[in-house]
């Protein structure tokens, strides 16, 4: 399967959100959003008012995100992860 990472920005909410896809599935997700940054996963996928992408990243519009490189994300991924 297929690694996708990308990231999507919401300015109207001033939201950023990275996702990690599997194949079709999302695995891996950090909100940052003005009330924090919530990390989420397949196993745990909620997190306060934070939920894991539930839907196929086909389902995903084109232009409302931006293709980003597994490096990246990793880099976002273990800088929030150590805010614990």
């Amino acid at each position: 399967m297929r690694n996708t990472y990308m990231r999507i920005e919401a300015k109207d909410d001033n939201v950023i959100i990275y996702l990690h896809f599997l194949g079709e599935d999302a695995v891996r997700q950090i909100d940052i959003t003005p009330d924090g940054i919530f990390l989420t996963t397949t196993k745990f996928p909620f997190n306060e008012d934070a939920m894991l992408y539930d839907q196929d990243l086909s389902d995903l519009d084109d232009d409302s995100f931006e293709i980003i490189s597994e490096l990246e994300f990793n880099a976002k991924w273990e800088e929030y992860d150590r805010m614990d």
